[in-house]
């Protein structure tokens, strides 16, 4: 059956009033977008929720409710069936930074402790790209395995729910029923919204049922494992091998390391990218950019100095 969520907009807004109707909305629009892109709907004209999040979260910073209320002012804008999305990219944004972080902060505790240790710009060079692909290797695997058992884990729930729905219908929407209930809605309202989503459309009452029940989200298509690990494995070793570079490019490797000038190189291009990387980090989080980027910052810094300490410890104590 064709689904258009503009139409059970206006159902939910002529049963409901409208504090009631958006409660409602910030629900199932959670969930519609990606329902769309999964095929889950026909490929209609679709109404979809808008607001202004920059505004939003400045209204926030500066307690401004009026200014918060316009930002989160419902307004439907009618789109054409071949919107596009943000892309199989956006989806593995954490890998990117997740698997960034983790190598350049791996790759430079590597060097500070070399450096510190007096090992020659060579073997420094040697030892981070050495510890850096195996690591690499570790990370995207890892990554892999953890997202192909969180997949196995939700599928199985997906069906262990699509079963229930189908054999035992009354029990599923009861407990669809007290969830609602939980958040605030009258038995009435419960049992009136419930009765929509069901009659609407029996892939949204599921998805929203493992939302609000399980805590598992609907995934995009396109999304798998295999490429979540890649995507790890690279970024851990494209930004992991980012202070390497000085050393690279240095031509003097039987020079010792210690803290010369290519070693400042190297901590100069270490700190920009930890604080780009943290920066991104924050600004899709909806966090002050700058402040997760001084936070990175701090993070390597405490990094780099317990390494300075082990590789001059070792050096004096003639370890090294």
């Amino acid at each position: 059956t064709e689904f258009s969520d503009c139409l059970l907009f206006w159902r939910f807004e002529s049963i409901f009033s409208p504090e009631v109707g958006e409660a409602v909305l910030a629900d199932l629009f959670c969930a519609l977008s990606l329902f769309r892109a999964q095929g889950l709907f026909s490929n209609v004209g679709m109404a979809h929720q808008v607001r202004d999040l920059d505004r939003a979260r400045t209204a926030f910073e500066s307690l401004e409710a009026d200014s918060s209320r316009d930002a989160h002012s419902l307004k439907f804008l009618k789109v054409e069936a071949e919107e596009k999305h943000a892309g199989a990219a956006g989806e593995y944004i954490q890998a990117i930074v997740f698997g960034g972080l983790d190598g350049i902060l791996t790759t430079f505790a590597v060097i500070v402790a070399a450096a510190a240790a007096g090992l020659t710009r060579g073997l420094i060079l040697i030892l981070g790209a050495a510890n850096l692909v195996p690591e690499a290797v570790g990370m995207g695997v890892t990554d892999y395995a953890s997202s192909l058992a969180e997949q196995h884990a939700e599928n199985a729930e997906r069906k262990r729910e699509e079963w229930e729905m189908e054999n035992k219908p009354e029990a599923e929407q009861e407990e669809m029923v007290e969830c609602y209930k939980s958040n605030g809605y009258s038995q009435e309202e419960s049992k009136e919204i419930v009765d929509i989503l069901w009659a609407a459309s029996k892939p949204a009452f599921l998805e929203i049922m493992l939302i609000k029940e399980l805590g598992i989200m609907p995934h995009e298509a396109g999304t798998s494992a295999w490429k979540s690990g890649f995507v790890t494995f690279g970024a851990f070793v494209i930004l992991g091998a980012f202070p390497l570079l000085p050393y690279l490019f240095s031509a003097q490797y039987d020079v010792a390391g210690k803290t010369d000038g290519v070693f400042w190189a190297s901590m100069a291009v270490f700190a920009v990218t930890l604080f780009i990387l943290g920066a991104f980090k924050g600004k899709i989080g909806g966090k002050r950019w700058w402040a997760t980027g001084l936070t990175m910052l701090l993070n390597g810094a405490i990094v780099a100095a317990v390494s300075f300490g082990i590789g001059y410890g070792m050096e004096h104590a003639n370890v090294a």
